[in-house]
C-alpha cells in the first residue's frame, strides 16, 4: 500500500465509494464514523465495486468512531495520514435542522482544517463542497468563475456550504494545501431511504410526478475519481465543478422507471401545486413531525440550471460516465 488517508463521512453514498476509490489506487484507508452509523449499506457497495479484491484491500481498511464535531476524535483519526478527504455533511432544507446545518457543515469543516494545521506534517486535504456554493447565471452554463450571491440563495444549506468553503480557503491561507470539488447532485447505488438515492426508489415504485426543471447530475463514481485526482495531481488552487450531465428532471425519472420496469412519471408539477405542496407538507410536519417536502426543495425542482466542468475535464483528464450506460449500472444493483 501506498500512504495512509482519511475519510470523514465514511459510511455516506460518496464517503463509500471514496473509499473504494482509494483502496483500488494503493492507499491505506482510515474511515471516520460515528457510532451510531449504519454500515449495511456501505458493505454492500464495497462488495459490489471490490469484487473478487474485496478481502485483499480490505486489510488496509480500518474504520475509527468520531464526529467532525469532536476535535478529539479528529486528531486520532487525522494521525500519521498524508491525505484527509472531508465528505461529511448534512444536507437538509428543513428549517428545524439550520442548527445542526451550521453546526455539521461549518463547525465541523472548520474542525476538519485546524487539526489538519496543527499536525506536524501537515496532510493535504479535499475538500467536498457543492454546486449549491456556485452563484446564478442565465442562459449559460455555471462554471468556476460565477461568485456566490447571498441576495440570490437557494437554501439555508447552501450557505452553510458556502461558509464552509470559506474555511476550506481559510486553511489555504494558513499554510494547507486544498483541493476544493464541487459535486451536483449525486447519483449512485446506495442507501435509497436517504438523500439523492431516493430517486432510484421513486422510480423502482413508479412515483407519478415530474417537474419539469433542469439540473446537473453525475455518477458518484465520478466524484471518488475527480477527487482522487485533484489531491493527485496537486490540483489545490480554486475549485472544481464536477458534474456529468445536465438534464431535465424528467429524463432522469423516465430512464430509471424504464430500467426498474416500473410506470414513468406522468404528472407535470406545475409551479402553483408545488407551493401548495410544501405547505401541505408543513402542515403535516407541525402534526406529525414528518415534512418531506420544503419551500426550498419544491421551487428547486421547477428551475432551470446548467453546470460546466470544462475545468476539471481539462486540468485533471476526467472523462465522465455516460449517463445511460451509469444509470443502468446503479439501477442493476438495486435490483441485483
Amino acid at each position: 500500500m501506498d500512504s495512509r488517508v482519511c475519510v470523514t463521512g465514511a459510511s455516506g453514498l460518496l464517503g463509500s465509494y471514496l473509499c473504494v476509490e482509494l483502496l483500488k489506487a494503493g492507499r491505506s484507508v482510515r474511515a471516520l464514523r460515528r457510532p451510531t452509523s449504519n454500515l449495511s449499506w456501505f458493505n454492500r457497495i464495497v462488495e459490489r465495486e471490490l469484487g473478487e479484491n474485496r478481502e485483499e484491500l480490505m486489510q488496509h481498511f480500518s474504520w475509527i468512531e468520531g464526529d467532525v464535531t469532536d476535535v478529539v476524535s479528529l486528531e486520532e483519526a487525522f494521525e500519521s495520514c498524508s491525505e484527509i478527504y472531508h465528505a461529511a455533511a448534512l444536507v437538509s432544507f428543513a428549517k428545524k435542522d439550520r442548527r445542526m446545518l451550521d453546526k455539521v457543515n461549518v463547525l465541523g469543516t472548520a474542525n476538519v482544517i485546524n487539526v489538519s494545521l496543527a499536525m506536524s506534517s501537515k496532510p493535504n486535504v479535499c475538500f467536498v463542497s457543492s454546486t449549491a456554493t456556485m452563484g446564478k447565471v442565465e442562459n449559460s452554463p455555471v462554471d468556476e468563475t460565477i461568485s456566490f450571491n447571498h441576495d440570490d440563495v437557494n437554501s439555508y444549506y447552501s450557505k452553510t456550504k458556502y461558509d464552509a468553503e470559506l474555511e476550506a480557503i481559510r486553511g489555504r491561507e494558513e499554510g494547507l494545501n486544498v483541493a476544493i470539488i464541487n459535486p451536483c447532485i449525486i447519483l449512485g447505488f446506495g442507501n435509497w431511504n436517504s438523500g439523492s438515492a431516493g430517486f432510484f426508489k421513486n422510480a423502482r415504485n413508479g412515483f407519478p410526478f415530474y417537474t419539469g426543471g433542469t439540473n446537473a447530475f453525475v455518477d458518484v463514481r465520478d466524484v471518488a475519481s475527480c477527487s482522487r485526482k485533484l489531491m493527485d495531481m496537486n490540483l489545490f488552487d480554486g475549485r472544481y465543478l464536477c458534474t456529468g450531465w445536465n438534464k431535465k428532471f424528467v429524463k432522469v425519472f423516465r430512464l430509471l422507471a424504464n430500467e426498474f420496469d416500473s410506470k414513468p412519471p406522468r404528472i407535470e408539477v406545475k409551479p402553483l401545486m408545488a407551493e401548495i405542496a410544501w405547505r401541505i407538507s408543513g402542515i403535516l410536519q407541525f402534526f406529525t413531525g414528518n415534512g418531506l417536502i420544503t419551500k426550498e426543495s419544491a421551487r428547486a425542482g421547477l428551475r432551470d440550471v446548467a453546470y460546466s466542468s470544462e475545468r476539471l475535464k481539462t486540468d485533471a483528464g476526467h472523462t465522465f460516465h455516460a449517463f445511460e450506460d451509469a444509470m443502468k449500472y446503479h439501477v442493476a444493483g438495486f435490483i441485483e
